[in-house]
């Protein structure tokens, strides 16, 4: 589809309607020694030849989006949270493509990177239910490579690839996200397990501590229940006691007010007080009597640590 474009003011700008996500597209690209309007006018043939597959692939993004966003919203209202908007009905057995009908892209905005043979746009726009941050899906070299809120994602940043922020690039799958921690744990000869648990289970002692559980430990969870090696015995579900994570992280929120309120525990040290909690988004801490100090950014990176330690 050729589109007119437009020099102003050190930019390349157009408008077209998409044939693909049937919504009219503000194309945007600033004007540097690797964008042309023959750049641009790629990035648009790219959008407009997406496959079925590619948009499976963005729908399906959209609604691990969407779902994270729904179990965000129980956490936070717990037992006042109340069906009240359509996205809210999406659940796991929705049909992703549905999701098209809760997503309204409307800018097309184009980033050059240093190899012009590749290209890297972004598409963003609203949807239902991020009402302030909206969302952006990026492409390189024809992959999806972030969709979520709106970040202005660059294409040389791996912080949403394989940094921290991949719990927030929902264009990965939760088991693209854990398979590391998940293979660092296969890995452990004498690894002991109670036995994996459901999602359900998993869901319940979310609300009966009102947090969310990173994914790391969900991955942790589910295949394994809990799990202990060497002189490490981690909290978990599937059983009743002092290990399972409920049961220890009431008790320690009773005995210890460093114990912040989106901290569960991860492990008891068995030594000096010291109990190692994670929060919501996976950073670990030392809570020691009044204190609480942050000692690693993952819970795989703990993981890491107590293998070295050993």
């Amino acid at each position: 589809m050729k589109i007119e474009l437009i020099r102003n003011d050190g930019w390349i700008e157009g408008k077209y309607f998409s044939e693909r996500f049937q919504c009219e597209l503000d194309v945007s690209a600033e004007i540097t020694e690797n964008i042309s309007e023959e750049y641009v006018q790629r990035c648009v043939d790219a959008v407009e030849g997406f496959s079925d597959a590619m948009l499976d692939e963005i729908c399906e993004a959209a609604k691990r989006y969407c779902l994270a966003f729904i179990r965000a919203e129980k956490d936070a209202q717990g037992d006042e949270y109340q069906v009240t908007e359509p996205y809210q009905s999406v659940t796991k057995d929705t049909p992703a493509r549905e999701l098209l009908h809760l997503v309204s892209f409307h800018s097309l905005v184009i980033d050059g990177i240093e190899n012009e043979d590749l290209l890297y746009f972004r598409l963003s726009g609203g949807c239902d239910w991020e009402i302030e941050y909206g969302i952006e899906a990026d492409f390189l070299d024809n992959q999806l490579f972030y969709l979520g809120s709106f970040e202005h994602v660059e294409a040389d940043d791996d912080y949403y690839s394989s940094g921290k922020g991949m719990q927030w690039n929902y264009a990965l799958t939760d088991e693209q996200i854990t398979a590391p921690i998940l293979a660092a744990l296969g890995e452990i000869a004498d690894l002991g397990s109670s036995g994996g648990v459901s999602d359900a289970e998993i869901d319940e002692a979310e609300q009966t501590l009102q947090l969310l559980f990173p994914k790391e430990y969900r991955a942790i969870l589910r295949k394994y229940g809990s799990i202990d090696f060497f002189a490490h015995e981690w909290t978990g579900l599937g059983f009743d006691g002092y290990l399972n994570v409920v049961n220890m992280t009431q008790r320690e929120r009773e005995l210890n007010e460093a114990l912040a309120e989106k901290l569960f525990v991860l492990e008891d040290a068995g030594i000096d007080g010291i109990i190692i909690a994670a929060n919501e988004m996976g950073d670990v801490f030392q809570v020691q009597f009044d204190s609480c100090k942050q000692i690693h950014d993952s819970i795989l990176a703990y993981l890491q640590w107590c293998l070295r330690e050993k």
